[in-house]
């Protein structure tokens, strides 16, 4: 049986920067909710951070580096799944056309 369903809608500000690199920042807040459809077990609010930036190599490429996470929050999206902790992506789009 399920006994709790939970879709994430987080609040956050996201800031960005264009230079001659794009530069950008957000900043999650999750709110405490319902673990369960009675209430009777809540999950925590937690606070993230996360940034990243973009950049084009050479014509018709772009790099991009991002950090979710950054400050390492603990904190469960579901009960009993914890969210990953600091996160690495590395991006290189090629456009063929």
């Amino acid at each position: 049986a399920i006994d709790a369903i939970y879709i994430p809608l987080p609040n956050s500000l996201h800031a960005e920067w264009a230079l001659p690199a794009t530069l950008w920042t957000n900043l999650r807040y999750l709110s405490p909710r319902n673990a369960n459809l009675s209430g009777t077990r809540t999950l925590g609010s937690a606070v993230t951070l996360d940034a990243g930036a973009s950049a084009s190599i050479i014509a018709r490429t772009s790099f991009s580096l991002e950090v979710r996470n950054l400050i390492d929050t603990k904190y469960e999206l579901w009960e009993g799944y914890a969210a990953p902790g600091i996160q690495l992506h590395l991006n290189l789009k090629v456009n063929l056309r």
